[in-house]
Parts: C-alpha cells; sequence; structure tokens
C-alpha cells in the first residue's frame, strides 16, 4: 500500500467512526483540484490534500470559518501534527514527512510552490462545494448581504493563480447575483 493509499484510508475510516462524511468530501475534492492545477503533483502534495484538515474531523469545525490568523495556524499546526505522527508510525522517511508537514501546516495561507497549489485547491473545493450553498443558506436564514458573500470573498482572495482565479469565477458570479437578486 502507497502511503497516499494508507493516508487516504485513514481519512476515511476516522470520517466515518466521527460521522463527518463533508469532511472527507472535501478532502476528496481538494484532491481532484491539485491533480487538475498541478497534474505531477508530487505524493507529498496528494498526502497533504487529503489529511489538511483532518484535525476537524477529531474537534469539530471549532474555528467556524473565521479568517482569524490565529485560528487558521492552530487549525493548520493541529492536522499537520496529527499526520505527523500517523506518517512517522508508517515508516514515512522524515525528509518526506516534513515536506507533507509544511504543506499542512500552510494551507490556508499559501506560500511557494506546492503550498500556494494546496491552498488553491483548497480554496476551489470550498468555492466549488460550499460557496453558493452557503450565501444562499445566509441568505435564508436573515444575514446581510454583506455577512452572506464575506466568507466566500475572503475564500476567492487566498486565490494565488490566474488558473485557479478563472476556474472559481463562474461560482463567485453566481453568488453575487444571487446576492444582488436578494436586495
Amino acid at each position: 500500500m502507497t502511503f497516499y493509499s494508507a493516508v487516504e484510508l485513514f481519512v476515511e475510516e476516522s470520517c466515518a467512526k466521527h460521522g463527518t462524511p463533508g469532511d472527507l468530501s472535501h478532502a476528496r475534492l481538494t484532491v481532484e483540484w491539485i491533480r487538475k492545477l498541478k497534474p505531477d503533483a508530487s505524493d507529498a502534495l496528494l498526502i497533504a490534500g487529503i489529511s489538511h484538515d483532518i484535525e476537524r474531523v477529531f474537534n469539530g469545525d471549532w474555528k467556524k470559518g473565521t479568517d482569524n490568523p490565529e485560528a487558521l495556524k492552530k487549525h493548520q499546526d493541529m492536522s499537520a501534527e496529527i499526520v505527523r505522527a500517523f506518517l512517522s508510525e508508517h515508516g514515512m522517511d522524515r525528509t518526506r514527512t516534513g515536506e507533507v508537514v509544511s504543506l499542512i501546516s500552510h494551507h490556508e495561507d499559501g506560500g511557494p510552490g506546492d503550498a500556494a497549489v494546496l491552498c488553491d485547491a483548497d480554496s476551489l473545493a470550498y468555492i466549488e462545494e460550499r460557496g453558493i450553498r452557503n450565501v444562499q443558506r445566509s441568505l435564508e436564514n436573515g444575514g446581510s448581504s454583506i455577512s452572506a458573500i464575506k466568507r466566500l470573498n475572503y475564500v476567492v482572495s487566498r486565490l494565488s493563480t490566474p488558473e485557479a482565479k478563472a476556474f472559481a469565477k463562474p461560482w463567485h458570479d453566481e453568488a453575487i447575483r444571487i446576492v444582488n437578486e436578494r436586495e
């Protein structure tokens, strides 16, 4: 079994045990986006993609969509530590484990190279899966148009490449249209 397969199975089993199928769906969609954005993605990047939010499976979504840098850093570090322990227990060498941990430790804020790919893929997975739905839900629950679009705008602002921004544009435009119709 490859390390990627082992980590994917760990994520699947953890999501099943804790009743968080949405986290598994998001993880898989993040990997799909990584493969679209970087077809020759390394094993480390794919492992980081499937496991980047693993701490939410065990701890719930305690950060609740915040853009608070301290909360995001804590989330990244908690996920990275869970994956580091798993990879170490399963015999991945320290160098490759360090690559995965570093990527997960920056999946919310991006950075150079593969860290930017992971951040873009994570953002695109959120936008595709939840962006429009969350805007609609916010408006239906009496939220203002500003609050309805705030989280989506934040996630779109994390995108670092023209390619990722182009993928996100139709969903973002649709969310803006929905907000404008409600006003």
